[in-house]
C-alpha cells in the first residue's frame, strides 16, 4: 500500500533529522533548529535521496550502490552536521561538570522525546 511506502520513508527522514539535531545539541535553540530541519528536509534530503534511490537518479545511473538505504542518510547527515556545527561554533565550556542548560520547559522535553521515539 502507498501509506506503508510513505511511512517507511518517513522513518528514514526521522532518523536523519534525529542525528542532525543531535550534532548541534547544546548549541542551537529549538525553534530555529526546527525551521532549519524543515527546510533541510525539503531542500536537501528529498533531492539527494532521489538522486540515489530513484530509478532515474543521476547517482544511480553512475553506478552507486545502496544496499540498505543508508548511503543518502549518512552522506547528508554527516555533511549537514559538519556545516551546521561549523556555523554555530564550539560549545560553551563549563567550569564544573554540570550542564549549563537545566531542563526548564517540559513541553520542549516532551516534544523532543516524542520526535526521537
Amino acid at each position: 500500500p502507498t501509506i506503508a511506502y510513505y511511512l517507511f520513508h518517513l522513518m528514514f527522514i526521522a532518523a536523519a533529522t534525529t542525528a542532525l539535531t543531535g550534532a548541534v545539541s547544546e548549541r542551537a535553540r529549538m525553534w530555529p533548529t526546527t525551521i532549519f530541519t524543515f527546510i533541510w528536509c525539503t531542500l536537501v534530503y528529498n533531492f539527494v535521496s532521489h538522486w540515489i534511490w530513484s530509478q532515474n537518479g543521476w547517482a544511480r545511473s553512475l553506478g552507486s550502490l545502496d544496499y540498505a538505504g543508508g548511503v543518502p542518510i549518512h552522506i547528508q547527515v554527516a555533511t549537514s552536521s559538519l556545516a551546521y556545527s561549523l556555523l554555530l561554533g564550539k560549545r560553551h565550556a563549563t567550569t564544573n561538570n554540570t550542564s549549563i542548560h537545566k531542563p526548564h520547559n517540559i513541553n520542549n522535553v516532551f516534544m523532543r522525546t516524542i520526535l526521537i521515539w
